[in-house]
């Protein structure tokens, strides 16, 4: 009789044991399956936040020299087809290139995403003056306007009296070469003037005077990363003490 009670004790206790075992299989399925779908999520959250790569890494690390990037705007070019590292060995650039520019993109890059971009806040430091690739200066002095546009990565300089500049290049009223050497006044320019000690924003009284002064300062570095100055009101106190040796020497580079 104790020998079947044993038995049977037994028994329960294998059959406990074995649903036990199942129990904690299921639930390392459960955890792997949430591990996974973690994974998955993170991968795609690494994805949103990786940055486009840049012109210089297409030449330094894709075999694309200049002459592939002649008369294309690059920037443009790696907005559409969402250009980054983990995906760059999976496309064929030389295809990609064709396509965008057999669909007649101009050569005249548009930089309306200047004025919608978000800004850095604190200014540009002294060292990242350096690493300044493209500048937009826009004036308005009562009626007239005009936009001045250096573009280090087209080596293009753009002038036109109009604010829509930025959107619409057949505004464009003087197309400059903007060499390495203009480049380095440019930056030369930007010390000179301290401009890693401007606000980035001056105002004005506007009264006792019928008419409107404002200006605004583009400076977008190698990495993407943008600065925006400006000021409105009445001349002097809408500007930088040095303001107007930094608008004369801005101008000055529109000079062949």
């Amino acid at each position: 009789m104790k020998k079947k009670y044993l038995i049977c004790f037994v028994a329960i206790l294998l059959i406990s044991a074995a649903g036990c075992g199942k129990s904690d299989s299921e639930v390392a399925d459960h955890e792997s399956d949430i591990t996974q779908s973690e994974q998955e999520e993170n991968r795609e959250e690494q994805d949103m936040d990786e940055p486009l790569i840049t012109r210089e890494y297409l030449i330094e690390h894709c075999k694309i020299n200049e002459e592939d990037l002649e008369g294309i705007d690059v920037d443009a070019f790696i907005k559409e087809f969402d250009l980054k590292e983990s995906n760059i060995g999976k496309v064929n650039l030389e295809f990609l290139l064709e396509i965008f520019k057999e669909e007649g993109v101009s050569e005249a890059p548009l930089y309306e995403y200047l004025i919608k971009s978000s800004y850095e806040s604190g200014g540009i430091s002294k060292e990242n003056i350096k690493e300044v690739r493209k500048a937009a200066l826009y004036i308005v002095d009562g009626t007239y306007q005009e936009t001045l546009i250096l573009d280090g990565e087209t080596e293009t300089g753009y002038w036109g009296k109009a604010v829509n500049l930025f959107v619409n290049m057949d505004d464009v009223s003087e197309q400059i070469s903007y060499t390495d050497k203009k480049e380095q006044e440019f930056k030369e320019l930007l010390e000179n003037c301290r401009l890693d000690t401007w606000k980035e924003k001056y105002e004005g009284s506007s009264e006792n005077t019928t008419g409107s002064f404002g200006w605004t300062l583009y400076l977008e570095l190698a990495d993407g990363r943008i600065y925006r100055y400006s000021g409105n009101g009445v001349m002097g106190n809408s500007t930088p003490e040095n303001w107007d040796d930094f608008e004369e020497g801005f101008k000055n580079l529109f000079e062949e």
